[in-house]
């Protein structure tokens, strides 16, 4: 029995808005510390490549988690815990990361242009080469965070309760209470 041929390259595949119902089931079970008792500490999530865009990760716990490269355009994840995750070269544009925790995080090269970060932490964070254009910055925490260029910050949106790192005042303090 043939099956045609197989895509090129992953543009001509199309991807769902959001997550199926029994695919959210699963996110949720499998990001929620309380489902993951029977899984060894050192074994970390890896949801690396996967397409989450829209996903709901509310409150979810992605402490160390791999999700390199993974798309996660318009996904909610308020008060998420992605401390120390692996994000590198991923996309959240346009997500909703709301009181998040993303101390130590790697977002090298990820795409968080018009994402929600207010009142996020991303101390000590390698935003090295991310895209925070039209980020919302607002009360969040930034203190140690690595890579960060003055660029980034006046790309994004701050306002007098963002805290960047101490080096970055002296550049951008005039620009920070702008809308």
């Amino acid at each position: 029995m043939a099956i045609g041929p197989l895509p090129e390259d992953e543009s001509d595949q199309t991807h769902p808005e959001e997550p199926a119902g029994d695919v959210q089931a699963a996110l949720t079970a499998l990001t929620r510390a309380e489902s993951r008792t029977h899984v060894d500490q050192r074994e970390p999530l890896d949801l690396s490549g996967l397409h989450l865009a829209g996903a709901n990760l509310r409150d979810v716990d992605l402490t160390a988690a791999y999700l390199v490269g993974a798309t996660l355009m318009d996904a909610y994840l308020v008060g998420a815990t992605l401390t120390r995750g692996y994000l590198v070269g991923a996309t959240l544009m346009d997500a909703y990361l709301v009181g998040a925790t993303l101390t130590g995080a790697y977002l090298r090269g990820a795409t968080l242009t018009r994402a929600n970060l207010e009142d996020a932490t991303l101390a000590g964070a390698n935003l090295l080469g991310a895209t925070l254009t039209r980020a919302n910055l607002e009360d969040a925490t930034l203190t140690g965070a690595f890579g960060v260029s003055v660029g980034q910050i006046l790309a994004a949106r701050t306002d007098e309760e963002t805290v960047l790192p101490g080096w970055l005042y002296p550049l951008v303090g005039p620009a920070m209470a702008r809308e």
